[in-house]
């Protein structure tokens, strides 16, 4: 299948992301549960940091998990994982409990969760495996190969989670937050011959019409800053209440409970 677009053409270019006196902080981190992809970031007013540091500080005394442990969902998840990083003492049953009670923490702070889910096999088979380009006078400019890989996707997903609409009625704006994404190394294909990192695929564009934005988060250690774990938690969750296969009901209770969020796909 070939896939059309056009060139993108915009008189600015305005960074975002960075900002340090931004009205909110966003932590943002990606899941895969099988075909289903989610990124998620969970946007915290700036006044409410420190609070939802605390929270999460007594849910870990709560379980006995040592605060200089990070929360992993694909580690809480697996027994055998737990086991080797000292968190044998937990159930299935209390893992659960943990990620019901971070999205209770999310709320409490008053905090939103934007996240944005894909179904990577309908995604790439609609896609096809070229992208055809175009110049500004409409005629043909170059033909990309496209890589079916996930991770490109992902970082694609990551800048579709801020709402472009500047009213507010679907929460803060990319140019509203502070922006921390979790690192990933990983190298990956995705638009073109080249390999690269798979957070170098963050750094996206929005067009806002009158502008073009480009997402400059902060790519940190996921064990950088505490409220991250947050962000792997939503994404966990996200990925997998909206997955086509597995018992995804847990998960679908927890995603309804969510009081602000902002989807996409």
């Amino acid at each position: 299948m070939k896939t059309q677009r056009h060139a993108m053409n915009s008189p600015q270019t305005i960074q975002v992301g960075r900002d340090e006196k931004a009205p909110f902080v966003a932590f943002g981190d990606d899941s895969q549960y099988g075909d289903s992809l989610a990124f998620a970031f969970v946007l915290v007013p700036r006044t409410r940091l420190r609070f939802a540091e605390r929270k999460l500080e007594r849910l870990k005394k709560r379980f006995k998990i040592p605060q200089h442990v990070t929360l992993h969902c694909r580690t809480l998840f697996s027994g055998q994982q737990r086991e080797k990083s000292g968190l044998g003492h937990l159930s299935p049953s209390d893992v659960r409990s943990i990620a019901a009670q971070a999205i209770t923490i999310i709320n409490d702070v008053n905090a939103r969760v934007h996240f944005a889910v894909q179904d990577a096999t309908t995604f790439f088979a609609s896609l096809g495996n070229e992208l055809q380009l175009y110049n500004q006078d409409g005629s043909p400019s170059v033909k990309l190969p496209v890589t079916p890989d996930p991770k490109g996707l992902l970082g694609m997903m990551a800048f579709s989670c801020f709402p472009l609409n500047q009213n507010g009625r679907y929460g803060p704006t990319a140019s509203q937050c502070e922006i921390y994404v979790s690192e990933d190394k990983t190298k990956v294909g995705f638009i073109g011959e080249k390999r690269t990192r798979a957070d170098s695929h963050y750094a996206g564009f929005l067009d806002i019409g009158n502008a073009c934005v480009q997402l400059n988060a902060n790519i940190v250690a996921a064990d950088a800053i505490p409220l991250l774990q947050l962000a792997d938690i939503a994404s966990y969750i996200c990925s997998h209440a909206f997955s086509k296969t597995g018992d995804v009901q847990f998960w679908k209770d927890q995603c309804a409970r969510i009081t602000n969020w902002f989807r996409v796909g």
